[in-house]
């Protein structure tokens, strides 16, 4: 199984160095990158350089987070409507090592362009002549999490909708979305606690809320440090819970989505 693991690891990794898509979608990201990085030589003050430079930094980690996303669900996608994994499940290849696979090579692409992130912003660091804050490595891994989460919840939602379907659940139907509507109708409770229709929304939504995954988790805990990307000792140990937390989400989504491949007409 472990052999199948790795040889199915790199096909995959083969398969996104030749996706048109993937590479289109790669070089997008890598010319946002350049385009947004430009202001930062724009700027003569050390503040002025620091705050582009931690704007540019953020921002280029949200597009990597839509790249996660895209990533897990394109794959799934074009496998299932080509009908080309009847071919590679039948080598004979189990459902659950194709599938794992699937998440060590998207997860090892994901991690690349953290990396590279990271890396680049520690040499604008360097050639800037700024003190490198250690904010930026906890927001890279940070975001990498997050990243994994979207990742692993787009794979899921791709083997049972279509993709385009897949991106409106999770741009609209997020845990932040329902909070803001759980959260208003609590207060339309506290203004008209005889409202039979708001004391039937609040639970409804609630409990919408409460199974919804989080796509940042615990990031109320570390978003004061974001402004001036130094962190705090007990900060660290968000980094661990937030793991742990992507480690059970992505065994969970692992299992539906295994669950839904195997009820599939594929095999």
């Amino acid at each position: 199984m472990l052999e199948q693991v790795f040889l199915n690891t790199a096909v995959n990794l083969k398969f996104f160095r030749r996706s048109r898509f993937i590479l289109g979608l790669s070089l997008l990201v890598f010319l946002l990158m350049a385009i947004s990085s430009v202001p930062m030589f724009i700027f003569g003050g050390v503040g002025g350089e620091f705050e582009v430079m931690r704007q540019v930094f953020d921002m280029l980690l949200d597009y990597v987070q839509v790249f996660a996303a895209i990533m897990g669900m394109f794959y799934i996608h074009s496998h299932i409507k080509d009908r080309s994994l009847k071919m590679v499940l039948t080598k004979p290849c189990l459902p659950e090592t194709w599938l794992f696979s699937l998440g060590v090579s998207s997860a090892l692409v994901v991690a690349g362009f953290h990396i590279v992130i990271f890396f680049a912003a520690l040499g604008a660091f360097f050639v800037v002549g700024i003190q490198f804050q250690y904010g930026f490595l906890f927001l890279a891994a940070a975001n990498l999490i997050s990243s994994m989460i979207l990742m692993f919840y787009g794979m899921f939602l791709a083997t049972i909708i279509h993709p385009a379907l897949a991106a409106v659940v999770i741009i609209f139907f997020s845990e932040g979305a329902f909070m803001g509507i759980f959260e208003l109708v609590s207060s339309g409770l506290l203004a008209r606690p005889d409202s039979r229709l708001l004391s039937s929304l609040q639970p409804f939504f609630e409990l919408i809320y409460l199974a919804l995954p989080m796509y940042e988790p615990f990031r109320d805990r570390y978003s004061d440090m974001m402004d001036s990307m130094t962190v705090s000792s007990d900060q660290w140990i968000y980094l661990v819970y937030s793991g742990a937390y992507a480690l059970v989400f992505g065994t969970l989504m692992y299992l539906l989505s295994l669950y839904f491949l195997r009820r599939k007409n594929i095999i």
